[in-house]
């Protein structure tokens, strides 16, 4: 079986690393699902690198390292695509939320638009909606 060199065409290559990623992950081979996907670059294809990317983060937040969690998702931009951008907004608003930045959770689900996502901009109004009955509580 040949592999598949960046050189040959960058897209495909960033795909199946992609994909190798996914499948290491779902075999719970964390370490190998990280390599595969820090080896896909912005300049190979956006698509697959800020689905990479997203993937890092989540899995890097699962195993405590949110710090770097955050900053990851921080990095994908609605020009790289808005269905991904939203999901990493509501992720920051989450883990800001737990880390008791109400703030900034609110911030992040705020920059959710309705044309990014539906399901993510209607799941980051019902977290917006519970801050304020919470605080109209208090």
């Amino acid at each position: 079986m040949s592999q598949i060199l960046r050189s040959d065409n960058p897209e495909v290559y960033a795909k199946a690393q992609f994909n190798i990623g996914a499948i290491l992950r779902k075999q719970n081979n964390n370490e190998g699902a990280l390599l595969a996907w820090r080896n896909v670059e912005r300049s190979d294809d956006v698509d697959s690198y800020t689905r990479a990317q997203f993937s890092i983060a989540n899995t890097l937040s699962e195993n405590g390292k949110e710090d770097v969690s955050l900053s990851i998702l921080r990095s994908i931009k609605r020009s790289d695509g808005c269905e991904i951008y939203s999901k990493a907004q509501f992720n920051i608003g989450c883990s800001l939320s737990d880390k008791g930045d109400v703030q900034g959770a609110l911030l992040a689900w705020n920059s959710i638009e309705r044309s990014d996502n539906l399901e993510t901009y209607a799941r980051a109004k019902i977290r917006i909606g519970f801050f304020i009955r919470e605080k109209t509580r208090l």
